[in-house]
């Protein structure tokens, strides 16, 4: 089951729960540079790996 960002960003705004890394207190960069690496922490193919292959991934890769 695949919700869209924006679902899952209001149900987290109205949760009380933070949306942005800077809320938890972890610099953009560091998020982004966790975000890019996070895939190759196990030898799985998950949702990182379909963004990187597509290339989705790079939006990403831009910011950090």
């Amino acid at each position: 089951m695949i919700q869209p960002a924006h679902f899952l960003a209001d149900v987290l705004q109205r949760a009380g729960s933070p949306t942005a890394p800077e809320a938890l207190g972890w610099p953009r960069q560091f998020y982004h540079r966790a975000v890019r690496h996070a895939r190759d922490i196990r030898s799985r193919y998950t949702f990182l790996d379909l963004a990187a292959d597509s290339e989705r991934l790079e939006p990403v890769n831009e910011l950090g």
